[in-house]
C-alpha cells in the first residue's frame, strides 16, 4: 500500500481550502444578483452592497493570489499587471533562499553557536562502539602498529615497554620512537593510509541512520530557534526542505566531498599536523600520556600475562611478578606485538575500554574539544558549500514543480486570504452601507 507524501497531503488540503474559497466568492457573487433588485429596501440595499463588496475583494484577492503563480484570465505579465510572479523571478528567488540558508539560517555563527552545546565525544564514541566498527577499526590499526613495530628497532621498542613499569614514566621519553614512526610513516605511506581509513570511516559514518536521525534533529531545533518569535521568518518552512529531508541532502553533499582528492588531502594535513605536534610539543605529548598511559599498562600487562596460562590481574604491572607466577619480560612483550592475533584483541580491547569502559568526563571532554575544534576548522574553509548545495538542490526545480512546492506549503495559507477578502469585504460594505443610511436619515 502506497502512502501518500507529506507535500501530497498539504497539496489536497490546499485544494480543499481553495474549493472553499471559491464556494465563498460564488456564494457572494449570486447573493449580489439575487439581492440587487431590491437594493432599493433597506434589507435588499444592505444585503446587495455587502455582497457586491465581498464579490469585488473576493475577485481581487483571487487574481492577486492567481497571479503569484499563473496567468489570470490570461494576462500576459506587463508593466502595470504583474503575473506569473514566482515563475518570473525563480533565479532571484532561489539566490535569496541560498543567501539566506548559507548566512542566517545555517551561518558560521549559528553553526559554531549549536556545536557548543552537542557532545560530538559522545556521539563518536557511541558510534565506535558498535561490534563491526570495533572490530573494523581494530584490524586495521593492528596491522599499522605490526607493521610499524616490525620497522622499529628491537630494543628501542623494549625500552618503550620497560618503561611501562615505571610509575614515573612520561610519553616526554616516546620522542625517538615518535620520530622514527613518524617518519617511518611518510617513507611507507602510513600517513595515506591512516587518511584513507579514517576517510572509509567517515563515508560509513556518513551512510549511518545515526547521524541522520543526529543531523535532522539538530537542523529542527535550528529551525524553531530561526523562527522563534519572529513570524516572516516562518516562510522558511515554504521554500526550504524539511529538516529530515535537508539532512540527506547535507549528507550527500559531505559523501561527495569525501570521496574527491581534496578529503584526502585534508585529512592526510590533519593526520601529520597531529604527529608533528606530538613529535614537537612536550605538553601534547604529556597530554597524550595522561589519557592512555594507564590504560594501555593494564591492558597490556593483563593480556600478556593471561596469554601466558595465568589469570589476569587487574592492579598487576606487566613488569611485576603475580603469586605464583613467572615475570613476564619486556622482551617477550615487544615479540608479542608483531604477533597479529594478539595485537588485534590488544588493540580491540584498548578501544573498548576507551569508547565504553572508561568513558571519564575529563577523557570525554578533551576528546570532544578536539572534535570540535576539528569541525570548526572544516566549517571554516567549507561552510559556501551549504550555499551551494541549496542552490544545486533548487535549480532543477521547473516552474511547474516550484509553484507545487510552494502551494503544497503556503496554499493554506493563501486561499485563506481570498476567503478573508470575500469575508472582510462584505463586512466593510455592510459598514459603509449603514453609515450612509445613518446619514441620510439624519439630513
Amino acid at each position: 500500500m502506497n502512502h501518500p507524501t507529506d507535500d501530497q497531503v498539504q497539496t489536497e488540503i490546499s485544494r480543499n481550502y481553495s474549493h472553499w474559497a471559491t464556494l465563498t466568492l460564488a456564494l457572494v457573487s449570486v447573493g449580489f444578483l439575487v439581492s440587487y433588485p431590491f437594493r432599493a429596501d433597506f434589507w435588499g440595499g444592505l444585503i446587495s452592497t455587502a455582497c457586491r463588496a465581498g464579490m469585488l475583494a473576493g475577485l481581487a484577492d483571487w487574481f492577486a493570489v492567481t497571479a503569484l503563480f499563473r496567468r489570470p484570465l490570461g494576462i500576459r505579465p506587463g508593466r502595470v499587471l504583474r503575473t506569473e510572479i514566482i515563475p518570473r523571478n525563480r533565479e532571484r528567488l532561489f539566490e535569496a533562499l541560498a543567501d539566506m540558508v548559507e548566512n542566517d539560517l545555517l551561518s558560521k555563527k549559528a553553526l559554531k553557536e549549536r556545536l557548543t552545546h552537542y557532545n560530538s565525544a559522545a556521539f563518536l564514541l557511541d558510534y565506535l562502539s558498535q561490534p563491526q566498527i570495533l572490530a573494523e577499526s581494530s584490524s586495521f590499526l593492528a596491522d599499522l602498529a605490526r607493521d610499524l613495530t616490525g620497522q622499529t628497532e628491537p630494543q628501542a621498542l623494549i625500552n618503550f615497554l620497560e618503561g611501562l613499569t615505571c610509575e614515573e614514566f612520561l610519553f616526554e621519553d616516546l620522542t625517538p620512537l615518535l620520530v622514527e614512526a613518524l617518519n617511518l610513516s611518510e617513507k611507507k605511506g602510513y600517513v595515506g593510509l591512516m587518511a584513507t581509513f579514517a576517510n572509509r570511516s567517515l563515508l560509513t559514518l556518513v551512510d549511518s541512520p545515526q547521524l541522520k536521525q543526529a543531523l535532522a534533529l539538530w537542523l529542527q531545533k535550528a529551525y524553531q530557534t530561526y523562527e522563534a518569535g519572529n513570524t516572516a521568518r516562518k516562510l522558511v518552512d515554504t521554500f526550504l526542505p524539511s529538516a529530515g529531508e535537508l539532512a540527506a541532502d547535507i549528507l550527500e553533499q559531505l559523501r561527495l566531498f569525501l570521496t574527491g582528492p581534496e578529503a584526502q588531502e585534508l585529512l592526510m594535513s590533519w593526520v601529520r599536523e597531529y604527529a608533528g605536534e606530538l613529535v614537537s610539543s612536550r605538553a601534547a605529548r604529556i597530554n597524550l600520556s595522561q589519557s592512555l598511559f594507564e590504560l594501555v599498562r593494564h591492558i597490556i600487562g593483563n593480556k600478556l600475562l593471561s596469554s601466558n596460562g595465568t589469570p589476569p590481574q587487574p592492579d598487576t604491572p606487566f613488569g611485576t611478578q603475580g603469586p605464583g607466577n613467572d615475570k613476564v619480560s619486556s622482551a617477550k612483550i615487544a615479540t608479542s606485538m608483531t604477533d597479529g592475533d594478539t595485537l588485534k584483541l590488544l588493540i580491540e580491547d584498548i578501544i573498548r575500554e576507551i569508547v565504553i569502559t572508561r568513558r571519564n568526563p575529563e577523557w570525554e571532554a578533551n576528546l570532544d574539544g578536539w572534535l570540535k575544534d576539528s569541525l570548526l576548522r572544516f566549517i571554516d574553509t567549507q561552510h559556501a558549500i551549504i550555499g551551494r548545495m541549496v542552490r544545486q538542490n533548487l535549480e532543477p526545480l521547473s516552474n511547474e514543480r516550484l509553484v507545487e512546492l510552494i502551494e503544497s506549503r503556503a496554499g493554506n495559507d493563501l486561499q485563506m486570504i481570498r476567503i478573508n477578502g470575500s469575508v472582510v469585504g462584505s463586512l466593510a460594505g455592510s459598514l459603509i452601507y449603514l453609515v450612509n443610511f445613518l446619514i441620510q436619515q439624519k439630513w
